[in-house]
């Protein structure tokens, strides 16, 4: 082959690898071209979003002329300026767009107000952080929080702000959006998770034949437990291993706090958890969106029950529980719910889980007159205890959680007609036919059986609620977008449950309950119509 003819062969192969590595690369997921943070930019990243020391140390925040002494979280970055550093409205507040490159205009800043102030330096804008005071030391605008940080939390906060403009989140390319969930997998419970499993399954492959969320398909990543608890750093290793966007309808019993923790720390969103205990009394976990109220909740919406239909009748109250350590809140809960209804203290008997000794009970509430007894027992419990208050001639008024009771409203001792009150999160009348259709077509996608409708309805409902807040998320898709959107959910119909409501200070997507009143002698077991309660 002549000279030249070997050179344009060579530069034409050249120029097919180029164009083949270019297409290749232009059509790979985004999170590609990401580099992974360093260790002081994710730590930057912590504080930017939470207002938390990743390094454990105090910070606090000055805000306003009276210099009001706030907790870092309170006026965390992202509140006021956003996601992507972008700015946002806050309270009347609009933030500034404080992404690197507007940070540091060669040129110089002109703020709303007229305000001038030459260019902003690395060393300059961290003494802004701490002081107030612009370039120039000129005093700053008082709507922007001094803060008190450590100059490792400093470095860190500016160096995750270097990096703001291009930081992907984990878990979303340009063709998927990868959401996990952790499942049990022995057991009753076990088949019930295969059930919500399954349910997820078949309604994302619904959504994935009709073009996924703007062109993304959902991708389902499930995390198998075995009977005993998984650490909270395995299951943190399992995270990062599979970087997923968001956490979906978990069932963790006795891992709760772990998995609403590790959600919270490393600001991945966690759509309706299966379980009796949303964990939001303490302090608000913006990561962590619950369906159903939980036992918590349930205790004060049967107070106020209480209130409305026998405030006046000067009932002396009692509760009676299991010892646990999950009980705690909730007791607590109870006792502040009826003593701000008017029935004053609550008188509590705790009884060893396991072994609950219904006689003994029974005489002990008898003799004290008791008339209101609000019973956080199991169904076996609660059948024992009611049959012992029968046998000893004592009917009071009951409150129970429907969760616990279950088929035990279907055994009620005719004597406790009208005089047994159960709180139910949700009821069939919610099931609206168009919702059950849904449910049905994904049931039958996957072969799904009739078992668990409750476990099927709540994985359900929470995967409704998640393709909801990543349409209103948008194409540019974020974590922090993403909560954004839910914060701003109000009255969704899923169809099966409840109107879903959140905000920014509301975690419980229902915050009530329906109190129904048993009827033995009525076909369906149950007398009056069911009445809603707040459990504000």
């Amino acid at each position: 082959m002549p000279l030249f003819l070997k050179i344009r062969t060579k530069k034409r192969v050249a120029s097919a690898i180029f164009l083949a590595v270019l297409s290749l690369l232009l059509s790979a997921p985004s999170s590609v071209f990401a580099a992974s943070l360093t260790l002081l930019e994710t730590r930057g990243k912590t504080i930017f979003f939470s207002g938390i020391s990743a390094t454990g140390a105090p910070m606090t925040a000055l805000f306003g002329k009276e210099r009001l002494k706030l907790t870092g979280k309170a006026v965390a970055c992202a509140t006021c300026h956003g996601y992507d550093g972008l700015g946002r409205s806050e309270s009347g507040i609009t933030g500034a767009d404080i992404t690197w490159s507007t940070l540091m205009k060669p040129y110089g800043h002109v703020h709303p107000k007229g305000l001038q102030h030459p260019v902003f330096t690395e060393k300059i804008l961290k003494n802004y952080l701490v002081t107030g005071m612009y370039p120039g030391e000129q005093k700053g605008d008082p709507s922007m929080p001094v803060y008190t940080l450590s100059q490792e939390d400093l470095d860190a906060v500016v160096a995750y702000l270097k990096r703001l403009e291009n930081d992907p989140d984990p878990g979303v390319t340009d063709t998927a959006i990868r959401v996990g969930t952790i499942l049990p997998s022995e057991g009753r419970i076990g088949e019930m998770a295969q059930v919500m499993r399954k349910t997820i399954e078949g309604y994302f492959a619904g959504i994935n034949a009709n073009g996924g969320i703007y062109g993304r398909r959902l991708e389902l990543v499930v995390r198998e437990t075995g009977r005993k608890a998984l650490p909270k750093d395995k299951l943190k290793s399992w995270l990062d291993r599979n970087e997923l966007f968001i956490l979906l309808s978990t069932l963790t019993p006795g891992m709760e706090r772990e998995v609403a923790s590790l959600a919270e720390e490393e600001h991945i969103p966690l759509v309706g958890p299966f379980t009796m205990f949303p964990l939001e009394s303490t302090s608000l976990n913006r990561s962590v969106f619950y369906l159903f109220p939980g036992l918590r909740e349930q205790t004060r919406a049967l107070a106020g029950f209480a209130k409305n239909r026998f405030g006046g009748e000067n009932l002396r109250p009692a509760l009676v529980y299991p010892s646990s350590k999950d009980m705690v809140e909730i007791v607590d809960a109870a006792g502040e719910g009826f003593a701000d209804r008017g029935f004053g203290a609550i008188r509590k008997n705790e009884y060893p889980s396991g072994n609950f000794s219904a006689s003994a009970m029974v005489s002990r509430l008898k003799e004290d007159r008791i008339g209101l007894v609000l019973f956080l027992g199991n169904e076996s419990e609660s059948g024992a205890f009611l049959a012992e208050a029968e046998r000893q001639w004592w009917t009071p008024h009951v409150l129970l959680s429907g969760v616990l009771l279950g088929k035990g409203i279907y055994s009620i001792p005719p004597v406790f007609a009208q005089k047994l009150h159960v709180a139910y999160p949700t009821l069939p009348a919610d099931r609206k036919e168009w919702g059950m259709k849904e449910l049905a077509r994904a049931a039958d996608m996957e072969n799904l059986s009739v078992n668990h409708l409750p476990a099927r309805q709540s994985a359900y409902a929470a995967a409704k609620i998640l393709v909801e807040g990543l349409r209103r998320s948008g194409r540019d898709l974020k974590r922090e977008k993403f909560l954004s959107a839910l914060e701003n959910l109000t009255d969704y119909d899923t169809g099966l449950t409840p109107p879903i409501s959140y905000d920014r200070n509301r975690r419980i997507g229902v915050m009530g309950a329906y109190i129904v009143t048993a009827d033995p002698g009525h076909p369906n077991g149950v007398g009056a119509s069911p009445e809603w309660v707040e459990a504000y």
